[in-house]
This record gives structure tokens, C-alpha cells and sequence, in this order.
């Protein structure tokens, strides 16, 4: 079986101890080269493999017939470009979220990938975790009847001054860092555009280290949402209000590879249930269908419309802030 061969573009913290694990757990993919402007990029673990091609310059990668894929592992700021770079390259794209700070840059990506006749796709590994297909099977069989109300949040608490999601000009701040998951959830399960929004947020030296959004729906329904880089106690949840109880899913985002995920249904006079959903490495089912949609196995059209999509509403509610 061939496997695809993936060049990783940055070697920070996330590409380091997530990503890369991964790439090494997957069937389907295989680290070939790396490439980073850090000088002890030779001694770094992750490079410990003989057979991992090693580059200083981002551009060597690009051009390196070792690879047919780059995971764009950048700062947020720098998605854009390199990833359009790497597809003029003929490589495909795997590019960390958010895809990009603006529609119009979403855009620009999703057509250099269509001119170019190359995969493109956002790196949002929670679309691959079973547990909300689960929740999507739940709500079809009218679980909780009809939404109403949506409430999602991704908080933690950023001790790192230095932190690239600290820097403004890196596109650091808590909605480019966590918004796209709120986002995701609200399309997978309300569907349509929200007619109404507004947001409120708290900067501290130009960027959003908390972030609070109201999305109103046609329908009726409406999302509240959270992202927070000073919250004093971590969540990363969602809970789904209908008319007969609510769906609850208490870790929903960073969901351990070793770790069942837990549904928790609660319906009006009826005692707390328990859903489980075995365990899987999303991250790594993320990749596994990267490497289908580069096989043409799988359209990844419906899901880099989505993201582009969400880079749009990201940028409508963070103009509403304030």
C-alpha cells in the first residue's frame, strides 16, 4: 500500500507532540521530511528518524520530490501564503485551522487548490471523532426534539507570555484559535446561516483573550459561545437544548486517543443516560481521510466549503466586537 508522503511545514509544540505522532500511527501516512527555521531542528525528537529529510528553508520543502503532501504547521499569519505556495508547488495541503483570518484569503486558497488540481483541507480533527456523528444520530431520531438553543466553549488558561496565541500579529488571540470548533458544531447541528449575531470581547494588547458570541437562527435557535485563553477552569464542551431534555458532551474537543467519549442525554423526568463511543485518535482519522480525498476516494469539497464558510462568519463576529 502506498502510503502518503507528508512534509510538515513548522515543528512548534502542536506539530511536535500531536501531529506528528499521528502521521506515525497512520496507516495511510508517512513523515518524509521536515522543515523549520529552528537551529537545533537536527537534534529535535521529532527528527529522530534517519529517514526524515531535513530543511532550514521552507521553500526546499516545497520543492522536495520526497513529499506529496505539506501540513502547513505555521502561525496562523502565515497560512495563507505558504499554503497557496505549496500548491502552486504541486503539493497538497493539510493547513493547521484557522484556514485563514479572512474570507476573501479562504477564498483565494480554495481557488489556487482548484487551479491546480489539488487537495486542500483544514486541519479541524474533531469533524473525524465518532462521538458527534453519535450525537447527529441522536438527533435525528428526535432525541430532544427541536434545538433551541446551542451553548459551546473552549476555555483554558494561557500561562505563556510568549506564546504565539498571545501575539497579535501572528493572529494569536481566542477566537482564531478556538472558534473554528463552535463554529463546526453549530453547522453540523443547526445547519443553516444564523441570521443575527454579536459578540463581546475582552483585548488585552490587540488580541481577544476571551471571546463571547450570539449567533440567532431562522429556525428559532440560538448559539452561545466561548472561547477563553484566562479562564481559570478548562472545558471544552457543548450541550444541545431541545424541547424534551438536552445532549451534553462534556469533553468534546480535546478527546484523548485512549479515552472514551461520553454522551450524556438528559430528558424531562427521566433519570440521566450514559452514551459511550469507544475510543479512536482523531487526529489520526484526520489524516486517514486526508489521505482519501488525495486518493480520490472522498469529495473534501463539502468540508473546505465549510471551512470557508467559518473563516467568513469568524471574520462577520469578530467585526461585531466589542
Amino acid at each position: 500500500m502506498h502510503k502518503l508522503r507528508i512534509g510538515a511545514l513548522g515543528a512548534g509544540h502542536h506539530t511536535s507532540k500531536v501531529m506528528l505522532p499521528a502521521i506515525e500511527e497512520s496507516p495511510c501516512c508517512e513523515l518524509t521530511a521536515i522543515a523549520s527555521k529552528s537551529k537545533d531542528l537536527a537534534q529535535h525528537d521529532i527528527c529522530s528518524h534517519c529517514d526524515v529529510q531535513k530543511y532550514n528553508d521552507y521553500s526546499q520543502l516545497l520543492n522536495s520530490e520526497l513529499v506529496d503532501a505539506i501540513y502547513i504547521g505555521l502561525p496562523n499569519s502565515l497560512h495563507v501564503d505558504w499554503s497557496i505556495n505549496a500548491l502552486k508547488s504541486g503539493k497538497h495541503v493539510l493547513c493547521e485551522k484557522p484556514l485563514a483570518l479572512s474570507a476573501a484569503d479562504a477564498v483565494r486558497m480554495k481557488q489556487a487548490a482548484k487551479e491546480n488540481g489539488k487537495v486542500l483541507m483544514e486541519a479541524v480533527m474533531i469533524r473525524y471523532h465518532p462521538v458527534h456523528a453519535r450525537v447527529e444520530e441522536l438527533l435525528a431520531t428526535n432525541t430532544i426534539g427541536r434545538i433551541q438553543q446551542l451553548e459551546s466553549e473552549f476555555c483554558y488558561y494561557l500561562n505563556n507570555r510568549a506564546d504565539i496565541r498571545l501575539d497579535a500579529a501572528l493572529g494569536g488571540g481566542a477566537a482564531y484559535d478556538t472558534l473554528c470548533y463552535h463554529l463546526d458544531i453549530c453547522r453540523r447541528f443547526l445547519g443553516e446561516s444564523p441570521e443575527e449575531i454579536g459578540a463581546v470581547t475582552d483585548f488585552v494588547n490587540g488580541v481577544d483573550c476571551e471571546a463571547k458570541f450570539e449567533l440567532k437562527y431562522p429556525s428559532g435557535a440560538q448559539a452561545l459561545l466561548r472561547s477563553s485563553l484566562k479562564s481559570d477552569k478548562r472545558t471544552h464542551r457543548y450541550i444541545l437544548r431541545g424541547e424534551h431534555g438536552s445532549i451534553t458532551v462534556p469533553k468534546a474537543f480535546l478527546i484523548s486517543r485512549l479515552s472514551e467519549a461520553a454522551i450524556e442525554i438528559r430528558l424531562t423526568g427521566k433519570s440521566l443516560q450514559t452514551v459511550r463511543v469507544p475510543a479512536v485518535n482523531q487526529y489520526c482519522e484526520m489524516l486517514n481521510a486526508f489521505s482519501q480525498a488525495v486518493e480520490g476516494i472522498s469529495d473534501p469539497g463539502q468540508t473546505l466549503d465549510w471551512s470557508c464558510q467559518n473563516a467568513a462568519l469568524s471574520e462577520r463576529l469578530l467585526a461585531t466586537a466589542h
